[in-house]
């Protein structure tokens, strides 16, 4: 993905500090489901873009259990794939999944077996949806209603 979200500084220090990351993670995954659910695209890409951005990191790092971390990423990736969308950026939005397609590939082979089956499990949704992508005569939709934040506690998760 081309575009980038976190500044040099605020990545080096999350990067060193994993109690940070997470923090930053559900803040801005919070902050970025408040703006999507108000229909304020401008204001939820940002979040969206940090949350992704951390939760990346995070996953390199290995922050926390990879399992956990994954379903965060996903989280994370689709708030900003849909995001994208609205904002009209399908383009930037269809790159955003390469990456992830690309960077959980890199995962593959370095887990065990549940670990594994989510690995494939994630990488053949994200290469369905890519196919769609591909082949929409019309405008993609995001997939609405949002969920709300509130069913799942990603605090709880990442501590």
């Amino acid at each position: 993905m081309k575009r980038h979200f976190l500044c040099e500084k605020h990545r080096r220090m999350l990067a060193r500090f994993p109690e940070k990351a997470a923090q930053c993670f559900v803040s801005t995954l919070e902050s970025g489901e408040y703006w999507r659910r108000q229909l304020q695209w401008d204001n939820a890409l940002p979040n969206f873009g940090c949350a992704f951005e951390t939760i990346e990191l995070m996953l390199t790092q290995r922050a926390a259990p990879v399992g956990q971390l994954l379903e965060c990423y996903i989280d994370a990736l689709d708030g900003l794939i849909d995001t994208l969308i609205q904002l009209g950026e399908v383009n930037v939005a269809r790159d955003a999944q390469v990456t992830a397609i690309n960077r959980l590939g890199r995962e593959t082979g370095l887990h065990s077996d549940p670990v594994e089956f989510q690995l494939s499990r994630l990488i053949n949704d994200l290469i369905d949806q890519l196919n769609r992508f591909q082949d929409a005569d019309e405008p993609i939709k995001p997939s609405m209603p949002v969920p709300s934040i509130a069913e799942y506690d990603y605090a709880g998760v990442l501590h």
